[in-house]
Order: C-alpha cells, then sequence, then structure tokens
C-alpha cells in the first residue's frame, strides 16, 4: 500500500475550489487546470492552453521573518517548491525529508522550500517545534499566487523550477516514491546521472 497521497486544495480553503481560489477548472479535467503530466520535459497536456504568468511573479512572505522571498532571488538555482498544510499528514512527513533532500544539494546551488497555504498562516509554527528539520518556510494564504502561476490543485505538490524559469517536473502527493524520483531528478539536472 503507498503512502498518502494528496489533499484536494478546496479542503483547506473552504467550498468548492472556484468558491475557495476564484478559479475553476480548467479544460485538462484538473482541478485549476492543473494537467496531470508529472515530467513536463516528456508531456504536453491537450488543446490550447492559455500562457501562465512569468515565472518572476512567484514571491511569498518568508517566515518567520516576514522579508519577500522572489523567484528572482535564486536566479540561475535549481527550486524545489512544496506547497503543504498542517492538516495534510503527506505535508507533514514530507517537510523533514525535503530538508534532508535540501542539505544533500546545498553545496550544487539547489535551493528547497516549503510553502505553507493555509489562510491562516498563525497555524504552523507550534507544529514546525515538533519536527525534527523542515526545509525554509514561505507563506502563500490561501495557494492563491500558487494556484495562479504553476497551477496548484492539491497538497502536497512539489515542483522544480529550473535556472531558467521553466517547471522542469512536478509531482502530487509525497511519499518513498516521490522523494526518490525528487532526487534522481535533482541529480540528473545537476549532472550526475541516475
Amino acid at each position: 500500500m503507498r503512502g498518502w497521497r494528496c489533499v484536494p486544495l478546496a479542503l483547506f480553503v473552504g467550498g468548492t475550489p472556484s468558491a475557495g481560489m476564484g478559479l475553476g477548472a480548467g479544460s485538462s479535467g484538473g482541478m485549476f487546470g492543473m494537467s496531470m503530466t508529472t515530467d513536463v520535459m516528456g508531456g504536453v497536456p491537450e488543446g490550447p492552453q492559455p500562457p501562465p504568468p512569468p515565472m518572476d511573479t512567484l514571491s511569498f512572505t518568508e517566515w518567520p521573518t516576514g522579508l519577500w522571498w522572489a523567484r528572482s532571488d535564486d536566479r540561475g538555482h535549481l527550486v524545489v517548491l512544496t506547497a503543504w498544510g498542517t492538516s495534510c499528514r503527506a505535508c507533514v512527513e514530507a517537510l523533514p525529508q525535503l530538508d534532508a533532500i535540501g542539505r544533500q544539494f546545498a553545496s550544487q546551488e539547489v535551493h528547497i522550500y516549503a510553502i505553507n497555504i493555509e489562510p491562516d498562516p498563525t497555524r504552523f509554527p507550534a507544529l514546525l517545534r515538533t519536527l525534527p528539520a523542515y526545509p525554509a518556510i514561505l507563506v502563500d494564504p490561501s495557494g492563491q499566487r500558487l494556484a495562479v502561476v504553476l497551477g496548484l490543485g492539491s497538497i502536497p505538490t512539489t515542483w522544480i523550477l529550473d535556472g531558467k524559469d521553466k517547471v522542469s517536473w512536478y509531482e502530487e502527493g509525497w511519499d518513498s516514491n516521490i522523494a526518490a524520483a525528487l532526487r534522481a531528478k535533482l541529480n540528473v539536472f545537476r549532472g550526475g546521472g541516475t
């Protein structure tokens, strides 16, 4: 039996996806128009797709500093973003593993961020104190920026952004297989082979 996979985003923002985020389901059938293709390099969604907003529009509040992080701050680096929430068991289990992956690839200019998407960002600090480790935390209340720019449909979802502001890989859910796939993709992108 595989581990916990993902939680629909509507559980965290209340109501239906269109009511919670102001966005409806796209033609691809996924919530917020998210394609089910996980390897962006090898799959193309069917039908015409509107261009997403530029990647440099991604910006979030850092926790606990309150400073702003923008994608442009990490231009030229591989960036891993994972959307998560405290009520999502798979999300919480992913945080220490993401921290370990970040430490493994830190010398190779890979930056990993966990983006909390809860409407009330005061909920997660107590949870973080119970964890042995976690990556840098960013905050996107209700996941609005992630939905618009990256097509967030459920949590946890993890993306790899290459140095040219392209999504090179993404996956919904989290378990040991996804953690291994993330490590393998980062290794390939950093020239280490499979």
